[in-house]
């Protein structure tokens, strides 16, 4: 499958594109079309939650692929047949609690990638958050001055945090086991910067909520990257409604 994007402060002639091995996500759902994800992210930039296995295997600068999905299975709805979606799969995976849930196959259509320049360590205590912090080793600190963010999958305070120099697998095993020590679960998220692209979608893949390795051409990474540890504060996932969320528009 190839990928061809633009950054955005660069032209076509300026990029040296590369293939490569990187990971994607599918991120429309109940919450989110493809639309309300390219407003958002162009305002926003992107932040997505991640396994700390997975962003371990990221390196800073590195791209992660936003993708859409589209069923190429039907199923009996009523009295005819209606392509699966991804919100009922949801809606199956929370009434079994996570439990294994059938997942159709379909086609999975990146739309666009960022690039990896800060990851949130979220869920320590103050004390804990300290102690991780004297294991970095930082460059400088950024301004504390809480920000309240609002997207369509929920509100926090971005509150702060450091540029680095720690690898982001370094990040991840000295918070792990700072947690781990307090005896704290860690929820993780990587962010960046949003590149819209066109592509041809790719046949076969099944719907999941986790993340895919894809095999890529895309731009080669700039080199210049702002590497950041954040940290956010009164994180609220938003539930599923199917009320207009204008508040991220």
């Amino acid at each position: 499958m190839e990928l061809y994007g633009v950054n955005q402060t660069l032209s076509e002639t300026q990029i040296e594109k590369v293939s490569r091995q990187c990971f994607g996500t599918i991120v429309t759902s109940r919450l989110y079309t493809r639309e309300r994800f390219v407003v958002e992210s162009v305002k926003l930039g992107c932040n997505r939650s991640i396994p700390a296995d997975v962003l371990s295997k990221i390196k800073w600068a590195e791209p992660v692929v936003v993708a859409d999905w589209q069923s190429q299975e039907t199923e009996l709805y009523g009295n005819h047949r209606r392509y699966v979606k991804p919100k009922d799969i949801l809606a199956r995976m929370d009434e079994t609690k996570h439990c294994e849930v059938y997942a159709p196959k379909g086609c999975l259509i990146p739309f666009g990638y960022f690039t990896v320049d800060a990851v949130v360590p979220h869920g320590f205590t103050d004390d804990a958050r300290e102690r991780f912090n004297k294991t970095l080793d930082i460059v400088q600190f950024i301004d504390d001055t809480p920000t309240r963010v609002v997207r369509a999958c929920g509100s926090y305070l971005m509150s702060g945090g450091c540029v680095v120099r720690d690898t982001i697998e370094q990040i991840v095993d000295k918070a792990e086991n700072i947690a781990k020590l307090h005896s704290q679960k860690l929820k993780w998220f990587v962010s960046g910067r949003f590149h819209e692209i066109n592509t041809t979608p790719v046949e076969g893949v099944k719907y999941g909520r986790g993340f895919y390795k894809l095999s890529l051409t895309i731009p080669k990474e700039i080199d210049g990257t702002i590497q950041t540890v954040r940290f956010l504060g009164e994180y609220s996932k938003r539930k599923y409604t199917s009320e207009k969320l204008d508040d991220v528009m």
